[in-house]
């Protein structure tokens, strides 16, 4: 029976190993808060590679996160912009694989 639960947290420590050697796609997430440190809920993020034209776009929360998860790894440009903001835009943010950026913006 010890040999079992031996082998058994082996294998299952081999399968999360390969499993994560697999990832393809990183993330971004963070918060959007005004000029005061409150959070802008329903601010756009929009988050695009200039080399593809590929975009995605979400909406933060009611405390003013956001995340933009399963994104190929390339250089991205970043566009917030809530109604009653200035539009705020990063660009040539570079994401890896494997890689969970935080990006945080003040409107």
């Amino acid at each position: 029976m010890r040999k079992l639960a031996v082998l058994s947290v082996v294998l299952f420590s081999f399968i999360s190993a390969t499993l994560w050697a697999q990832m393809t796609t990183g993330s971004m997430t963070g918060t959007v808060v005004d000029v005061q440190g409150a959070a802008v809920a329903n601010a756009e993020v929009t988050v695009t590679n200039p080399e593809t034209g590929f975009a995605r776009t979400m909406a933060s929360g009611s405390t003013g996160n956001y995340s933009v998860p399963e994104l190929p790894p390339a250089i991205y440009n970043v566009r917030v912009k809530a109604s009653g903001f200035s539009t705020v835009e990063q660009k040539n943010i570079q994401l890896l694989v494997g890689q969970t950026l935080t990006l945080n913006y003040s409107l």
